[in-house]
């Protein structure tokens, strides 16, 4: 009899641990199932709120870019009147003929994501008869401006160019000597950078006299010129807190 009991009790304890072993794995993919579910929900609401949060920064980002934009765009229109102003009075001042701004930009790149450093004529007085060039300075591959920028770096961001040193443009930048001297007939001229407060070459003050127009030496005031200079670089220096 206890022989008996005791098979009996190992037989039903093997068939239990087997039953139990069988149905181990069922119950382990069940409990991986849930898992792995509860694991995806989690992910999808976290995904929902990175997305919700980048969605509100963007948002914001395009307002706050939008807003500085505009403002800056009133700025613009303001300070244009200024400039205009001073541009005049410069104009008649020294009885050049043209008097006008070159700003640098870089708003283009390449297909790779290099930017082009043009110049722009943003602003030009001309005096009476004189045709205006302005749509010629549009969109201009600044590297031509290569020896009028040295030249600003060698003398300290200002220059009288004569006769003699226009005609030497010519073995620098071909391009930019026919454009003084062929098409527009420039006899002298004087230059003046504008640097940002950070000492960045933001932009060029130019008068420029043309065939038969001399530079009035009697009146010619370097220091003035220089002044006016620096006083247009700050009002289109951006880097400055007008926002």
């Amino acid at each position: 009899l206890i022989k008996y009991l005791l098979n009996k009790t190992t037989s039903s304890t093997n068939k239990t641990l087997s039953t139990g072993f069988t149905d181990l794995p069922i119950s382990m993919k069940e409990q991986n199932e849930k898992l792995l579910e509860a694991i995806i929900k989690q992910s999808e609401e976290n995904n929902k709120t990175v997305g919700k949060i980048l969605d509100s920064v963007l948002t914001e980002k395009s307002g706050k870019d939008k807003q500085i934009h505009d403002t800056r765009m009133n700025y613009r229109k303001g300070i244009s009147k200024i400039i205009r102003t001073k541009l005049k009075d410069l104009l008649n001042k020294y009885n050049a003929d043209r008097v006008f701004i070159l700003e640098f930009h870089n708003c283009k790149e390449n297909v790779v994501g290099m930017p082009f450093y043009w110049a722009d004529m943003t602003y030009e007085e001309i005096a009476r008869g004189v045709k205006s060039i302005q749509p010629a300075w549009r969109d201009q591959e600044a590297s031509q401006l290569d020896p009028i920028i040295d030249d600003m770096e060698e003398f300290g961001g200002f220059k009288i160019y004569t006769t003699e040193d226009i005609e030497a443009i010519q073995e620098s930048s071909s391009t930019l000597y026919r454009k003084l001297r062929v098409e527009q007939g420039v006899q002298e001229a004087i230059i003046s950078a504008l640097y940002s407060q950070d000492n960045i070459l933001i932009g060029l003050l130019i008068l420029e006299y043309e065939d038969g127009g001399f530079i009035p030496i009697e009146v010619l005031d370097d220091e003035d010129i220089i002044a006016e200079a620096n006083s247009i670089a700050t009002l289109l220096d951006c880097t400055t807190d007008k926002d």
